[in-house]
């Protein structure tokens, strides 16, 4: 019969919640080093996803502060076409980029950019090893005499 007026009220579910949390409160208070090592556990992992959160959502989803207007900032990859394919050049020279400078007027400024990978620890080896240059054996006879 009170499982039928509890059903019949809609209230069967939040009645079911409130008992598994008093006995799961029961249990804490029974065992308060477990307790401690559950609210820790929560308490570290709660603050290291807002700490990620934080960092993520500053380095990925918001511009830079420096930038004035963040809409007008573009990258723009040169297509090079090599054995009828095309090819998003990743790298180019020094004399293009000057080029493109002084030679583009549809952007404010035009910068560039450079990364390179450098190794940590000691020198890596050599994986070649360097030859000696050939000598001209005429050039040599005609600095002795």
């Amino acid at each position: 019969m009170k499982e039928e007026s509890r059903d019949a009220r809609g209230t069967a579910l939040i009645e079911s919640v409130l008992q598994d949390a008093r006995y799961a409160l029961r249990g804490l208070r029974a065992k308060p080093a477990f307790a401690a090592g559950v609210a820790l556990t929560l308490a570290l992992g709660i603050g290291a996803n807002a700490t990620m959160f934080g960092v993520i959502d500053r380095l990925l989803f918001r511009p830079p502060p420096y930038l004035r207007d963040p809409d007008l900032v573009h990258r723009v990859y040169l297509v090079q076409t090599w054995a009828r394919a095309d090819y998003i050049g990743r790298y180019t020279s020094v004399a293009r980029y000057l080029d493109l400078k002084r030679w583009t007027h549809d952007f404010s400024a035009v910068a560039a950019f450079a990364t390179w990978h450098t190794a940590v620890g000691p020198r890596p080896a050599l994986l070649v090893q360097p030859r000696e240059p050939k000598r001209d054996v005429e050039q040599d006879d005609d600095q002795e005499g």
